[in-house]
């Protein structure tokens, strides 16, 4: 894997990281969510657990 690829890679992993641990989907699909967000520049994805005090819960910020 190159560089980059490694990258890339290790972005999908945190931005999928950046959803509370009751989030219903898998790592996977949260890896699969962070590609579109990485897209639009998001920082962070919304979360999915459906708790109203949610930390992870903001609104996804872009840079577009």
């Amino acid at each position: 894997m190159t560089t980059d690829a490694h990258a890339v890679d290790a972005r999908l992993d945190a931005l999928a990281a950046t959803v509370c641990g009751d989030d219903p989907r898998t790592r996977n699909q949260r890896r699969a969510d962070a590609m579109g967000a990485l897209a639009v520049g998001a920082d962070r994805l919304t979360c999915r657990c459906g708790q109203p005090n949610c930390l992870a819960g903001a609104p996804v910020s872009s840079a577009w």
